[in-house]
């Protein structure tokens, strides 16, 4: 290498950050304080960092940072605020104040990734947080044993209270709940069977109390159902003799309308003479007529008519 080439540097990093392309499921201000931690465990300056962002961003942040000046370029520490102040949610602060409430010591998770993940949370609605108040937001996540265990105890600091945790875990009892991940299979199962067991001695339980019911009871029922049918079998026919009823008072009307409506005959009858009635009408005897023509009983179609001499 001769004096006038450029001396060439090679940036070597322990690990590389993830490219930052401004999705929901990416936190700007946790991955621009990762960005912070590589570069800065390789010795690189602000200055460099800055240079080596844009390899870094993509889709909407890699046109942000083209839209930048030459002057906000220089210094990461500048970028890294406008990138947080671009791409930070708007209502940032009250979903992680509602991440920190919702935050609980999940089934079968370690007690100390729980309490650094709730003083992560912690640090990140508000960055210099009492003491205090951190340990009640570290309880508030925890099941009631916990709690009932660190009653008495005495943890003024952050430190000691997670090194008492440490211990009620070692020393806990191991808890399977129902709904957990990653539960044992044969404690579902007995307690599976546990639930129809019982289901099964409630059944059984109701079905002796129903035959060891009183008699009269039984007689009570039997005899509420028989009344039920019977009323129903009364209304049946009811309602076919109302039926029936109605029919009856409507074939009586018809025949008086027609017999009012129709004009009364005044011609022959052609069976028996007599004037009055029609042939379909005529109830006369004709054995019972005398020799001039005259009916010997007393009709009122008959009454003073004489026979007709065709007939």
């Amino acid at each position: 290498m001769t004096d006038a080439q450029p001396m060439v540097t090679r940036l070597r990093l322990l690990r590389q950050p993830q490219i930052f392309s401004g999705t929901c499921s990416q936190n700007v201000v946790d991955w621009v304080g990762e960005f912070n931690l590589i570069f800065d465990a390789s010795g690189v300056s602000e200055v460099e960092k800055a240079k080596y962002l844009p390899l870094y961003l993509e889709g909407t942040p890699l046109l942000w940072y083209k839209s930048t000046s030459t002057e906000d370029r220089k210094s990461m520490v500048t970028l890294g605020d406008a990138m947080m102040e671009k791409f930070a949610p708007r209502n940032s602060a009250d979903s992680n104040v509602r991440n920190l409430w919702l935050r609980t010591l999940l089934p079968g998770e370690r007690m100390i990734d729980y309490v650094y993940s709730k003083l992560s949370l912690c640090r990140i609605v508000e960055d210099k947080m009492a003491v205090d108040l951190q340990i009640s937001w570290v309880k508030r996540g925890l099941p009631n044993h916990y709690l009932e265990r660190l009653r008495y105890a005495a943890c003024p600091t952050v430190e000691k209270l997670i090194t008492e945790l440490l211990e009620l875990e070692t020393f806990g009892p191991e808890t399977h709940p129902i709904g957990a991940i990653g539960a044992n299979t044969g404690t579902l199962k007995s307690l599976i069977s546990e639930v129809l067991d019982e289901r099964d001695a409630r059944r059984k339980r109701e079905h002796m109390e129903e035959l060891d019911s009183p008699v009269e009871s039984r007689l009570f029922r039997q005899a509420r159902k028989e009344k039920e049918h019977m009323g129903e079998l009364d209304s049946r026919v009811e309602s076919r003799s109302h039926r029936q009823s109605e029919g009856e008072k409507l074939n009586d009307f018809d025949t008086r309308f027609r017999d009012r409506s129709r004009p009364k005959f005044n011609g022959t009858c052609w069976r028996c003479g007599i004037m009055g009635h029609t042939r379909a009408q005529c109830h006369v005897n004709l054995r019972s007529l005398k020799d001039d023509g005259t009916c010997m009983r007393s009709d009122s179609g008959s009454r003073g008519l004489s026979r007709n001499p065709r007939q």
